[in-house]
């Protein structure tokens, strides 16, 4: 085997989290295929495409006019590629080729690998199918690591660094080329199932789980793919919303509220979740985000439980205090 290949092995299997081995492999395949792009889809079952990630490294071949035509190629076949993997290729010119590498992930997703080649595609397809297979193998390692063993979503372990990648893509974007900053909103909500520890003591634990499961359920079911979502640690779930505004980012969580509210549990019935959310300041540190947060969770459980309760809002009022920065000066993990 060529020893440059076996160089950029090892340096997949050298990445720590699946956002970096995403990267990777993308930067991979541009480095040692003739291609002009580099693009990875996400599937869900519901045929919804979303970019992973994408790399363009070169000016279209001259005998490929249509660029509008070529970006709609791209997708051309993903919608259909969920049932299965494979590969489906189109040839645009004499020159150019766009192929999809279908790879099913999980129960609930699959990837696309879109390639602009210059060159005939099957010269290249065991190359490329072998780099699949060490992403997808590493890529469910990985995962282990960073996802809860029962519901199935972000650990706690996962938080530091999905809030830090989160937050640099923000700074990225007020640091635009143009100065005009970002219109970005980022929410951090911490939710708390209300007298968890009753289900625990008067159904036992492995229904205390089925519940915790079922939560985290209807998390899936509620949020959308763009916001993050965390077992932060028992009966505590963590997520982080995209919105623009304090008014939105409210009814979005009371929403969710009611709709766990009104939710029919199995043995249990029904249980309640109280919601404390704070905005996500680029330039603020971690930790001092996670209290304010905290801060406001902590009001809506000592107020009544089952709401939703906004630190901002809370601050304004004068009905807490703001933390001072010797509070928040520690580590959490």
């Amino acid at each position: 085997m060529d020893r440059k290949v076996l160089e950029l092995i090892v340096n997949i299997t050298e990445q720590k989290n699946s956002d970096a081995l995403v990267q990777c492999l993308l930067e991979t395949l541009s480095e040692i295929l003739p291609a002009n792009y580099v693009t990875l889809y996400r599937l869900d079952p519901k045929a919804n495409i979303e970019v992973v990630a994408s790399i363009e490294k070169a000016e279209l071949p001259a005998t490929v006019t249509d660029k509008k035509g070529l970006n709609e190629q791209k997708v051309v076949g993903l919608e259909t590629s969920f049932t299965r993997e494979g590969v489906f290729v189109e040839q645009l010119s004499d020159e150019y080729w766009c192929v999809n590498y279908s790879l099913q992930i999980g129960d609930n997703a699959m990837l696309v690998l879109s390639l602009g080649l210059t060159s005939l595609p099957s010269g290249y397809e065991l190359l490329i199918q072998g780099f699949l297979s060490i992403y997808k193998n590493y890529h469910s390692v990985l995962l282990q690591s960073e996802k809860d063993s029962l519901t199935g979503l972000f650990n706690r372990r996962t938080f530091e660094e999905r809030c830090r990648l989160i937050t640099g893509a923000l700074l990225d974007e007020m640091a635009g080329e143009d100065g005009a900053g970002s219109s970005r909103g980022l929410w951090m909500a911490i939710m708390d199932i209300d007298y968890f520890k009753r289900v625990n003591d008067q159904f036992g634990h492995l229904i205390g789980d089925e519940v915790l499961l079922m939560f985290a359920q209807c998390m899936r079911d509620f949020f959308t793919q763009g916001e993050e979502l965390f077992r932060f640690g028992g009966e505590e779930f963590v997520v982080i919303l995209d919105l623009d505004s304090q008014c939105a980012v409210n009814s979005r969580l009371e929403s969710f509220r009611r709709h766990i509210e009104s939710h029919a549990f199995p043995q249990i019935e029904h249980i309640t979740v109280s919601i404390g959310v704070c905005y996500m300041e680029a330039h603020t540190y971690l930790p001092t985000i996670l209290d304010r947060a905290d801060r406001a969770l902590y009001y809506a459980k000592e107020n009544g439980r089952n709401q939703v309760r906004n630190y901002d809002v809370l601050l304004k009022r004068g009905e807490i205090v703001e933390a001072s920065n010797d509070d928040n000066d520690v580590e959490l993990f």
